[in-house]
């Protein structure tokens, strides 16, 4: 079976003034399943880790179990009723020139009658190496935005972010 990616929408390079959010709005039905790939830093002092969640919903329909590992040691966690799925918990870089790639599955996201569920692979040279399965457990409905955000602080300049999406054949 052959599978294409496409990008959806524009892909997003945050330039000069830092920012903590961004966001992917009007999504097409038109894909099977969503890949985000981005590449991210963090400005000096911005904490740990980032987020997402969907359309526009901030309240504590999410959930992730996430499997870490630093090199030296493997652990894992869980986060039930929050207000975003983890796509990265570990310190992001804090330098202008270090950046985590991070890459998410977002699969059957124009269902309407089940959960989504999502895979993310993201890793920090410096300091750890992750697994995160999430599932937003709102009212079923497709998915039309996607917004990434930052715990504190803000993306430094240089952090990107796209999307595809994977039609099957």
């Amino acid at each position: 079976m052959a599978v294409t990616y496409a990008t959806i929408g524009t892909p997003q390079t945050v330039s000069g003034s830092a920012t903590n959010t961004v966001t992917f709005s009007g999504i097409s039905n038109a894909y099977t399943d969503i890949v985000a790939v981005m590449n991210v830093g963090a400005t000096a002092g911005s904490g740990t880790g980032f987020g997402m969640y969907f359309n526009s919903d901030t309240g504590t329909n999410y959930s992730d179990t996430r499997l870490n590992g630093d090199g030296t040691t493997a652990s894992s966690a869980r986060g039930a009723t929050q207000a975003r799925i983890l796509q990265f918990s570990a310190a992001l870089p804090e330098t202008a020139t270090i950046f985590s790639p991070v890459v998410t599955h977002i699969f059957s996201y124009t269902n309407t009658t089940t959960y989504k569920s999502t895979l993310t692979r993201s890793n920090n040279s410096a300091n750890a190496v992750q697994l995160i399965a999430g599932i937003w457990r709102a009212t079923p409905a497709a998915i039309t935005s996607i917004s990434f955000y930052t715990f504190a602080g803000n993306f430094s300049s240089g952090s990107t972010f796209a999307l595809y999406g994977i039609k099957a054949a």
